[in-house]
C-alpha cells in the first residue's frame, strides 16, 4: 500500500463525491425532521379547535409518518448508497482489492463521480491524508491499520450520537407528559394532542437511538475480529493475508450501507480530539506489528 496514493487526484475525487452525496442524504434527514417537528409544534395550537382539531392533527401525524418513510427516507438511502460506493472505490484502490458492489450491482461511473465531486471543489485540502501514515508496515498490516482507524472513529461517534438521540426522545416525551399533567388532560387528550402528532419525530429519534447503537456494536465486533487477525499474524511473524482483510472490507462495506449519515456539525465537533487520539494509537501500533 502506497500512502501517497490517497492524495492522488483519483482518490480525492472519490472523497469529494462521497461527501457531496452524504450532504444530500443529510438534507433528506433534515427535511424529515423539520416536517415532523412542524407537525408536533402545531398540535397544541390545533388542540384549541376542540376534539375535531385533535383528530385532524392525529391523522396528519400518521400520514406524515408514511410520507417520511416512503419518500424522504427512500431518497436518503439512495444518496447514502452512492456515498458508500465512492468510499469503497477509494478504499479498494488503496488496499489493492476489488471493490465490493452493493444492491445495485454496480459502482458509480467516472462521470457520476466527477459531477458529484465538482459540487465540493473548494474542500480538496481537507481530503488529504485521510488515513494515518502506515510508515514502513508491510502491506497487510498497513491495510488493517487503516481499517482499524475507520472502525474506531465511527464506533465512538455513533455511541455518542445514540446517547444524544435517547436524551432528546426522553426530554420530548417527558415534556409532553408534564404539560398534560399541568393542564389536567385525560389520557386520550394527551395521546391525541401530543403523542400521535409527535409520532414522526419520535420514530426518527428512536430509529437514531437504536440504529446508531447497533452500527456501533457491529463495528465493535468487527474491530475484535481485526485485532485477532493482527495478533495472529504478529505471533506467526508473517504479513496479513489479503483474503483476511478482504473479508473485513466486505463487512465494513455492508455496515456502511446500513449506517445513516451523521450530521456534519456533530462529526466536525469531535474530529480534532478523535483524530489526535487515533494518530497516537496508530503510531504505537506500528511498532507492534512484529512482521518482517
Amino acid at each position: 500500500m502506497k500512502i501517497e496514493e490517497q492524495n492522488s487526484e483519483w482518490s480525492v475525487q472519490r472523497l469529494l463525491a462521497e461527501e457531496a452525496l452524504r450532504d444530500r442524504s443529510l438534507r433528506m434527514q433534515a427535511a424529515r425532521i423539520l416536517l415532523a417537528l412542524l407537525m408536533a409544534v402545531a398540535a397544541p395550537l390545533a388542540a384549541a379547535m376542540g376534539e375535531s382539531g385533535r383528530l385532524y392533527v392525529g391523522l396528519g401525524g400518521a400520514a406524515l409518518t408514511l410520507a417520511s418513510v416512503l419518500l424522504l427516507e427512500t431518497r436518503e438511502r439512495a444518496y447514502r448508497a452512492g456515498a458508500v460506493e465512492c468510499k469503497e472505490q477509494f478504499d479498494a484502490s488503496l488496499f489493492g482489492i476489488p471493490p465490493t458492489t452493493g444492491p445495485r450491482g454496480r459502482t458509480l461511473t467516472e462521470e457520476e463521480i466527477c459531477a458529484e465531486a465538482a459540487k465540493r471543489g473548494g474542500d480538496r485540502q481537507r481530503m488529504r491524508d485521510w488515513y494515518p501514515d502506515p510508515g514502513n508496515l508491510p502491506h497487510g498490516f498497513a491495510v488493517l491499520l487503516c481499517q482499524r482507524a475507520s472502525l474506531v472513529w465511527d464506533i465512538r461517534l455513533r455511541r455518542r450520537f445514540a446517547a444524544v438521540a435517547a436524551a432528546v426522545v426522553g426530554i420530548w416525551a417527558g415534556s409532553g407528559l408534564l404539560s398534560s399533567l399541568t393542564m389536567d388532560l385525560s389520557l386520550r387528550s394527551y395521546m391525541l394532542t401530543w403523542i400521535v402528532p409527535s409520532t414522526p419525530l419520535l420514530v426518527i429519534g428512536i430509529q437514531a437511538m437504536t440504529v446508531h447503537r447497533d452500527i456501533a456494536n457491529r463495528r465493535e465486533r468487527l474491530l475484535s475480529q481485526l485485532s485477532f487477525i493482527w495478533q495472529a499474524a504478529k505471533d506467526q511473524n508473517r504479513d496479513v493475508d489479503p483474503a483476511e482483510f478482504r473479508v473485513l472490507q466486505e463487512a465494513v462495506f455492508h455496515i456502511r450501507n446500513d449506517a445513516p449519515v451523521l450530521p456534519a456539525f456533530f462529526t466536525r465537533r469531535h474530529s480534532p480530539s478523535f483524530y489526535k487520539e487515533m494518530s497516537e494509537a496508530s503510531r504505537q501500533l506500528k511498532g507492534t506489528s512484529g512482521a518482517p
